[in-house]
């Protein structure tokens, strides 16, 4: 009698045990930030940017905080030809004034839809603080020269060639600005010594002599 007790006690506990792990099962624990991250790094890496965006926006949702997952958010939506970019560079840019890839990539976004007065702040902050690529140099370059900024633009575009050789663009860029501003330089004519007023030679005859034999 005992015996048919205890079994439907055991048959009890082992339904109770094995409905708590198929609740646990259910409930899987979300991935943190950090978590998010990381699968969005190597999603970004693999060149899956669009599914990139989509882990570091989580990351970013649940620590607004990190500064890489905004940032890496804005490249990848940038790459994935997504809108939002913009948004997530200032937004690192707001954790991190002094964040120079972001305002490296801010400037570029920006000079890429024509807003080159916008990009030009930015591009020049990268600069001063070490940063800029060849790419953002050339952008950079162009901004200048469509100020008729010969000497900075010509520059940005040397940097950008050096760093990038294979950067046509820059060297073809350098040479146009080179014969524009070569042009803009050129000395005006000097104009004709009037007629009235003959320029001396610079070798004049030395005074004659006085002989006293001739006085």
């Amino acid at each position: 009698m005992r015996m048919f007790v205890v079994l439907p006690f055991a048959v009890l506990c082992l339904a109770f045990a094995l409905g708590g792990c198929a609740t646990k099962a259910a409930k899987p624990v979300e991935p943190s930030a950090a978590e998010y991250f990381e699968q969005g790094k190597a999603q970004f890496d693999a060149g899956r940017f669009a599914d990139a965006a989509e882990n570091f926006e989580r990351a970013a949702q649940k620590a607004p905080g990190m500064l890489d997952a905004q940032y890496y958010l804005g490249v990848s939506l940038q790459r994935s030809a997504y809108t939002g970019a913009e948004t997530a560079y200032r937004r690192a840019l707001s954790l991190d004034p002094d964040f120079v890839p972001a305002m490296e990539a801010l400037g570029v976004l920006l000079y890429s839809t024509g807003k080159y007065e916008a990009a030009k702040p930015f591009l020049e902050q990268a600069r001063a603080r070490g940063g800029l690529g060849a790419e953002a140099l050339f952008c950079l370059g162009d901004v200048y020269f469509f100020e008729d900024r010969c000497p900075e633009a010509l520059a940005a575009y040397t940097e950008s060639a050096a760093r990038n050789p294979d950067l046509s663009s820059a060297s073809a860029r350098r040479a146009m600005a080179a014969r524009h501003c070569g042009k803009a330089k050129a000395p005006a004519p000097a104009a004709p010594a009037p007629a009235s007023a003959p320029a001396k030679s610079k070798t004049e005859p030395a005074a004659k002599a006085i002989d006293l034999n001739d006085i």
